[in-house]
């Protein structure tokens, strides 16, 4: 008789419960916790995990609901709260955290704020990238990927003047471990002839130097690209290509100028600043 494998299992960052280690969980749910609870001030009593808050599916669900009664609804990721009182009249930020494509993520967040009336903002997350869905006050959303998420008694109005990130806002990472250990995959993936971990340092080490070149060489009080409409992780190989002359890449042949790995690099640390010198990083 075999034993059954055990699924894997986390516990939850907010609720303290063992839940389902999966995908979206680990990179995305329990990021995005971490994020809100750690650098962005939330206290824990006004995020809500498990149990799952839950929109109802239907207006005529929503009575049930406020009558007491069972409801169906649809379960929301992570639910942000005015107190520590979870109530339907306190409910101020729905967050989802998925893997689907930004435009499907953005439309699933504006169904449940039509359904969820007291929710004032909605967040999508994958991990890498997120997106603030706000009520413009005429019926309708607007949606904004580039400002950084609200920290709590900021105002949720859209009209407000937002902030926009620059350098200065980027901290020294808590922990680099599993980013690296992912690029140390990716690099591995790309090259199926190199498989010693000390050869794939050489090549991590050239993708941080990269990273750094992009840190140190343009102005330091710009937007970080990801925060520039006009930019994109996409375009960090022109911009490694144009700081390093064709001298340079001779003098420095290990550095690559291709876009693919140092974009991989770029996307993971472009949260945290590569010139702190501190133990964790």
């Amino acid at each position: 008789m075999t034993d059954t494998p055990q699924r894997p299992t986390v516990v939850d960052y907010i609720s303290g419960q063992i839940v389902p280690a999966g995908d979206e969980e680990i990179n995305a749910t329990q990021t995005l916790s971490r994020l809100l609870v750690d650098m962005l001030g939330w206290p824990r009593d006004q995020i809500r995990t498990r149990p799952q808050w839950s929109v109802p599916a239907t207006p005529s669900e929503a009575t049930k609901r406020e009558l007491g009664k069972r409801f169906r609804g649809f379960p929301c990721d992570i639910a942000l709260f005015a107190s520590d009182n979870h109530s339907t009249h306190n409910i101020l930020i729905i967050c989802e955290c998925k893997k689907r494509h930004l435009t499907a993520g953005i439309e699933q967040l504006k169904i449940l704020l039509n359904l969820e009336s007291n929710a004032v903002v909605g967040i999508w997350y994958n991990g890498e990238q997120h997106a603030i869905v706000y009520r413009d006050g005429r019926g309708g959303y607007e949606v904004d990927r580039h400002s950084p998420l609200p920290r709590p008694n900021e105002s949720l109005d859209y009209s407000r003047t937002r902030r926009v990130l620059t350098y200065k806002d980027l901290e020294p990472a808590p922990s680099l471990k599993l980013l690296f250990e992912d690029v140390r995959d990716f690099v591995a993936a790309q090259d199926s002839r190199v498989n010693r971990d000390e050869f794939i340092l050489i090549d991590l080490a050239n993708l941080l130097m990269c990273k750094l070149l992009d840190v140190c060489l343009p102005p330091l009080s710009r937007p970080p690209k990801n925060q520039n409409k006009r930019s994109s992780v996409n375009g960090f190989g022109g911009v490694l290509a144009r700081s390093c002359s064709l001298q340079q890449a001779e003098s420095r042949p290990g550095v690559p100028t291709h876009p693919t790995k140092p974009r991989v690099v770029l996307t993971g640390l472009r949260p945290w600043g590569c010139r702190a010198r501190s133990a964790p990083a």
